[in-house]
C-alpha cells in the first residue's frame, strides 16, 4: 500500500471534486396547489438541501446549490 502512495501522490484539495446541484423548476404543466409544500425538498443555502422524506427529513451539503430560480446558463458559469 505505501508502495502505491509513492508511485501516485494524492493532493488533498488538487484531486478533491466538487459536487454542484441544481434544482431545477418544475415541469410545465406540474402544478403546485401548496406553493412549495408540493415539492420534494427544499433550499436550505447555497450549500444546503433540506429532503422531506419520512419519518423525518435529512439534510444534504454539497459544494454548492442553485436553486429553482438560478437558470441553466447561470449554473454552468458558476461551476
Amino acid at each position: 500500500h505505501s508502495n502505491l502512495m509513492h508511485k501516485y501522490p494524492f493532493s488533498v484539495e488538487g484531486d478533491a471534486i466538487k459536487v454542484y446541484v441544481r434544482v431545477r423548476p418544475p415541469s410545465e404543466g406540474t402544478a403546485l396547489t401548496d406553493g412549495d409544500q408540493g415539492l420534494c425538498l427544499s433550499v436550505l443555502s447555497s450549500n444546503t438541501i433540506r429532503l422531506h422524506s419520512k419519518p423525518e427529513p435529512k439534510i444534504f451539503t454539497f459544494d454548492y446549490v442553485a436553486n429553482m430560480d438560478t437558470t441553466q446558463v447561470i449554473t454552468y458559469r458558476i461551476s
